[in-house]
């Protein structure tokens, strides 16, 4: 539609007295749209909508949201686990875990995509968010922004200090650096991790663990340019988003600087999830003996196939894990 009035009109004209219901998808694309939608929705109180936005769209974070606000009901989307990337494209476990972390979960990145293609498909991405929430908020910095976003993608599962990210931004004071990281989580761009320090009595840290939600590829985006990510760094998002998306809500544990594990309640006990690339390499980690002597139920996920030999370790294989029905 060209203009508000033409979208109302539209509107109305489709409301015949037999019509009780109205779907509208992708609201946002057409001017006006949420003055638009309260008008008829003063107008026919009696018609059931059902509006999709977009989650960068500002009627998500208008206040009042119109008459229907007791009515908006918001509904995260989350990339594709490995177990919907697998029904996707059926094959051997393994060797779809390995292409799942080059291609990553979102549905946009195709199988047949080239390197060039995921690239340029990605970064375009990345540019379309900063410039949505650039447009959402004028009292904003667009480049403070983006300094932020990509030294926290450049820096994915790792302890971050609030101190640290506004030194490696244009930001100048904490309350505008909290407002910056909300408007990033609430916008469902990244997962903020609360940092507990293990290697302290469990003590609340004062770093947090950020997780990219839209980032599960091999590539970081970042100010310098692509970057390749490690695949111990791969791993941790993928389990984090798969415990997202099974309803737990994860906890970073912090040791010697680094995350020791994801920790999960079930059944009302503590579970430790560790994430490697391998046994062999874990094993001469920093943090690898604090793991071992955690006083809790502990789980180890490798690349390494589940061994008997290696119970004492607790340790089993990430795709068996990712493809299981319970922790």
């Amino acid at each position: 539609m060209e203009s508000a009035d033409a979208y109302l009109y539209l509107l109305n004209n489709s409301c015949k007295p037999e019509k009780k219901f109205m779907f509208i998808d992708s609201a946002e694309m057409s001017p006006g749209y949420s003055e638009v939608l309260s008008s008829f929705h003063r107008k026919h109180p009696g018609v059931n909508m059902i509006v999709t936005v977009c989650s960068n769209s500002p009627m998500i974070t208008s206040a009042p949201l119109w008459e229907m606000t007791d009515c908006a009901v918001g509904v995260p989307l989350y990339p594709f686990t490995f177990r919907e990337f697998m029904m996707l494209y059926p094959g051997d476990r393994n060797r779809s875990l390995s292409e799942f972390m080059a291609l990553g979960g979102l549905p946009i990145m195709y199988r047949d995509f080239s390197a060039d293609d995921l690239q340029v498909a990605t970064q375009c991405y990345t540019h379309l968010i900063l410039n949505n929430l650039n447009m959402r908020e004028s009292k904003i910095n667009p480049v403070a922004m983006g300094e932020l976003l990509f030294y926290i993608v450049a820096n994915m599962n790792r302890p971050l200090t609030m101190k640290e990210l506004i030194e490696h931004s244009s930001i100048v004071d904490n309350r505008t650096l909290e407002k910056y990281l909300d408007r990033f989580v609430s916008s469902n761009i990244l997962y903020r991790c609360d940092g507990y320090q293990a290697d302290r009595g469990m003590k609340p840290s004062a770093k947090s663990v950020f997780f990219p939600v839209d980032t599960l590829s091999g590539q970081l985006f970042t100010s310098k340019g692509v970057q390749s990510a490690r695949p111990v760094t791969i791993l941790y998002n993928i389990v984090f988003i798969e415990l997202k998306a099974r309803g737990y809500e994860p906890k970073a544990l912090i040791a010697k600087g680094e995350v020791l594990g994801l920790c999960i309640s079930v059944n009302g006990n503590s579970t430790l999830i560790r994430v490697a690339e391998s046994l062999d390499l874990d094993r001469s980690s920093a943090t690898f003996s604090t793991y071992r002597s955690a006083v809790m139920k502990k789980m180890l996920l490798t690349l390494d196939s589940t061994r008997q030999d290696y119970n004492r370790y607790n340790q089993r294989n990430v795709a068996e894990f990712l493809l299981s029905d319970d922790i």
